[in-house]
């Protein structure tokens, strides 16, 4: 625990200005030294008695593994090593960066839970690393973005977990759903494949084109660029086309769809 200054109270509390506090992890198996948490604020309370640190005022989290979060509230448990917040919240690690209401960091299991209003954007090859949120949904490039009401990141296993009114946009492909799964791949941080469930609807439009799907579930594969190569619907499929304004239209219990990439789309 690092501070440019320090007030002692008789309750045995403390208050730090421009705290600057690293705690270090267990060591994981197979990657060297321990994984280690920096938080920094411009002002802390440390409470011994309860092993309990609270932050305020420009609270910026980083650690080993390059997750930044930034907050203007974080309460930290020494024992659990859990860091908590119930305000606004923003962070980004790889070519994933997002928002939240609300959020719990368990340091020591390497779990982040977003507790309400997520947001959360995988760059892909056309964003700039500082662009801010957009107002609206996105149009350009393999670009993908997820909102959700609440979101698990489970870094162990690899896989963001959305739940409550999920929403999946990729250009011209909307998907919505009551849950989605999303797998990464552990050296890039990009999204591999998406498992969408209950009440799942896809929607895309190219050119004068336009396809639509129902269903109970879909499992989409993405490539190394994050563009959609397959999906597998499964439950009381429904699925309409229009190419160049003529329906067509079909319904199965499951469905398989490939898609081609052409150029970049």
């Amino acid at each position: 625990i690092l501070a440019a200054e320090e007030l002692s109270f008789s309750d045995g509390h403390h208050e730090l200005v421009k705290a600057d506090v690293t705690v270090l992890g267990n060591p994981v198996t197979g990657e060297s030294g321990p994984k280690t948490t920096r938080i920094q604020a411009n002002h802390a309370a440390f409470y011994p008695s309860q092993s309990l640190l609270t932050f305020t005022n420009q609270v910026v989290v980083t650690t080993s593994d390059g997750l930044v979060v930034t907050t203007e509230i974080l309460q930290f448990e020494q024992e659990s090593q859990i860091a908590s917040t119930p305000v606004a919240i923003q962070f980004r690690q790889g070519e994933l960066e997002g928002s939240a209401i609300g959020a719990r960091i368990l340091a020591e299991s390497r779990q982040v839970e977003l507790l309400s209003a997520v947001w959360i954007k995988s760059q892909g090859r056309q964003a700039g690393p500082d662009q801010p949120p957009p107002a609206g949904l996105p149009s350009q490039g393999a670009r993908l973005e997820i909102r959700s009401q609440r979101a698990f990141y489970d870094e162990p296993t690899w896989q963001l977990r959305f739940e409550g009114q999920a929403s999946l946009v990729q250009g011209d492909r909307l998907a919505r759903a009551e849950s989605m799964l999303g797998r990464l791949d552990p050296q890039t941080r990009r999204l591999t494949r998406i498992e969408l469930r209950g009440g799942v609807s896809l929607a895309a439009t190219l050119d004068a084109s336009a396809t639509e799907l129902t269903a109970r579930e879909v499992d989409a594969e993405l490539d190394p660029e994050e563009r959609l190569t397959r999906a597998l619907a499964r439950g009381q499929v429904r699925a309409v086309g229009r190419p160049e304004g003529h329906l067509h239209q079909v319904e199965a219990e499951q469905l398989e769809l490939r898609y081609a990439v052409v150029g970049d789309r």
